[in-house]
């Protein structure tokens, strides 16, 4: 190499060090706050390696409470395939379960050489009971066919020499090897695909009272056809609770996740894509409009634009938390879902998606208080021991519901719905009561917010000014009316 190719190479590792840099920037301290949240609020029984043991963590029980009244009171007749549910990305991919190479001592062994290199390979930090159970809705699932067995393991990268060197060592050592290059990052050891589904299915016994979705992602690089040992084990579990797609009523009519609860057929799947339906018995087509790249946070944008989308349509938006040191930065290129740090290029918080309506909101190492975040009804410890008589009040600063008597000193204004708008009365009063009348003489009814985005839209029409505002929602009979 001369003298004038070694410093064109100086100068191009440079750049992609730069370009993929990692200390103090917007991504790193994203990732930061992802990482802290872990052990926030949040204790349970750790393993040889300090992860939390699957079944064992403990957290505030607010947190899936105030997630399931979003879900299965508030949303109670919103169809499934149209639901706002708080989901994970590639959930799976847990260091609870092995995965990730124990990425969390190989970054601090990179960082010992620099604090621009980094490496983030396990999306998740805990197991998929432990997401289902402190609120997650939806799960995501990759299965990969590797070393004679179904698994469940992230890939997906395509590298056409990484082929053209499998087909080779075939040739030349006659050997059947079922391999493809998207399987970069399997290994003979990822957790068996029957596994995984056996845990799902065990939370599902442990809560007869919930349902999920689950969404398959698959292709023939990666099952390499054998798409039975996929099926297959996810009926031998679930068997009768499976919402078959002969059971959607015609003109694709689907219940809510609370009518599937009743119904008894608490598992839906869905498919990423059409090689996914596997014939369509058991699997449905996908209910998001925009699937993989066309979701990542890259494109999104805030409140009132959202990312150039319908509210009509079913979306989910989601980034990726994979980071190989100065080769690849997925918060940098695929945006990063964060707690707070925002830079509206591809960083985004959950109160972003919240407030646009994002019907699946894709967490990346996902954690009980993240999914906090995704509560945007209750302020936190709310509702406060529901009685009989009790009512809610939206606290205007905060834009969160507070429990409260039916009959109080102060005197407020009432939420009014008149054609598919929010209306506010001008007259106040200190009774619940009176909510029905007033919204009547506006030729509207008394009403509630029943999505994240119609809370965003009151929100603008609140006067900050008044502390409070009754909205209607009222405790009685052992539940929640509106």
């Amino acid at each position: 190499m001369t003298e004038e190719e070694a410093l064109r190479e100086y100068k191009r590792i440079r750049a992609s060090i730069e370009k993929y840099k990692i200390h103090n920037g917007p991504s790193h301290l994203g990732m930061q706050q992802l990482f802290s949240l872990f052990s926030k609020n949040t204790t349970c029984q750790k393993d040889r390696l300090s992860h939390c043991v699957p079944k064992t963590v403990q957290y505030d029980k607010w947190i899936p409470e105030a997630i399931n009244f979003q879900t299965y009171i508030l949303q109670k007749d919103v169809p499934v395939n149209r639901a706002q549910l708080m989901a994970t990305h590639n959930s799976f991919n847990t260091r609870a379960d092995g995965c990730g190479l124990e990425d969390n001592l190989l970054r601090k062994l990179l960082r010992y050489f620099s604090d621009d290199l980094d490496i983030v390979i396990a999306q998740q930090e805990f197991s998929m009971y432990d997401q289902m159970s402190f609120g997650v809705k939806v799960i995501m699932l990759d299965p990969h066919y590797l070393d004679g067995k179904m698994r469940m393991c992230h890939g997906g990268n395509h590298f056409e020499w990484v082929d053209k060197l499998i087909e080779i060592v075939k040739k030349v050592f006659h050997v059947d090897l079922e391999l493809h290059s998207e399987q970069l990052g399997c290994v003979p050891d990822s957790r068996l695909w029957d596994d995984g589904i056996s845990e799902i299915s065990q939370w599902l016994n442990d809560h007869p009272k919930e349902a999920v979705v689950i969404m398959i992602n698959d292709n023939p690089s990666w099952d390499h056809e054998k798409n039975n040992l996929v099926l297959d084990p996810m009926v031998k579990h679930f068997k009768d609770l499976i919402f078959l797609t002969s059971d959607v009523k015609p003109g694709n009519h689907f219940p809510s996740m609370r009518q599937l609860v009743e119904m008894n057929k608490r598992v839906v799947i869905t498919a990423a894509n059409t090689y996914s339906m596997f014939g369509g018995q058991f699997i449905h087509p996908s209910f998001v409009q925009n699937g993989y790249p066309h979701n990542t946070l890259k494109l999104f944008s805030e409140y009132p634009r959202c990312g150039g989308y319908s509210y009509d349509h079913v979306v989910n938006f989601g980034g990726e938390s994979c980071i190989f040191s100065i080769f690849y930065n997925g918060p940098e290129d695929m945006g990063l879902l964060t707690p707070s740090i925002t830079d509206n290029q591809g960083l985004y918080n959950l109160q972003q998606l919240l407030d646009c309506g994002v019907n699946h909101i894709s967490m990346d190492q996902s954690s009980p208080e993240l999914a906090a975040l995704g509560v945007w009804t209750w302020a936190r410890n709310h509702p406060i021991n529901p009685q009989v008589n009790q009512c809610t009040l939206l606290d205007n600063s905060a834009n969160r519901w507070v429990s409260s008597l039916c009959d109080v000193q102060e005197s407020h204004s009432f939420v009014c719905r008149v054609n598919n708008s929010f209306v506010l009365t001008s007259r106040t009063s200190s009774k619940f009561e009176d909510g029905p009348s007033y919204c009547r003489q506006l030729n509207g009814t008394f009403s509630v917010p029943i999505t994240s985005k119609e809370s965003r839209m009151l929100s603008d029409l609140i006067n900050k000014s008044s502390l409070y505002t009754w909205i209607n929602l009222r405790y009685t009979n052992q539940t929640f009316v509106f």
